[in-house]
């Protein structure tokens, strides 16, 4: 019997990389944004710690140091927010070129599948026919035997 050959394997190959490709790149972007909201969370617990040492200072330099550091974070703080923004803008690019990739290699791979249906039933066909050509082929060599 002959061998399954799919003629688009190598685009279903090619689709299936730029689908691993997309997935990673969507990953990367999560895990980037990810790590922004990290740091954003690290400047609150920093901020309120700042400031319940305010409300027990009473040492001018240490509020106004405190202060500058509060400020500091606070620019932090809203430079994170923008880069956030960002993030999620990349992380929603990311989804819709991975979902754009995994529809299109699942265009293939149905495909693939309704074409290995295919060939598997014309293999059965093909079996039977050949099952059926030998009991024929005996069967008439046994008919021959009883009457010749």
């Amino acid at each position: 019997m002959k061998r399954f050959n799919f003629k688009l394997e190598k685009l279903l190959n090619l689709r299936e990389f730029y689908e691993k490709q997309a997935q990673l790149d969507l990953a990367r972007a999560i895990s980037e944004k990810e790590a922004i909201d990290l740091r954003l969370k690290t400047i609150a617990s920093l901020k309120v710690e700042s400031n319940k040492k305010i409300t027990n200072t009473f040492d001018v330099s240490d509020l106004h140091s405190t202060q500058n550091f509060i400020t500091r974070l606070n620019i932090e703080r809203d430079k994170l927010l923008e880069e956030i923004v960002f993030a999620e803008e990349k992380v929603k690019e990311m989804q819709v070129i991975y979902r754009k990739a995994m529809a299109e290699r699942k265009a293939i791979s149905k495909l693939k599948e309704k074409k290995l249906a295919i060939w598997k039933k014309e293999n059965l066909k093909a079996e039977d026919e050949f099952i059926d050509d030998i009991v024929s082929f005996k069967y008439g060599s046994e008919l021959n035997k009883v009457t010749g």
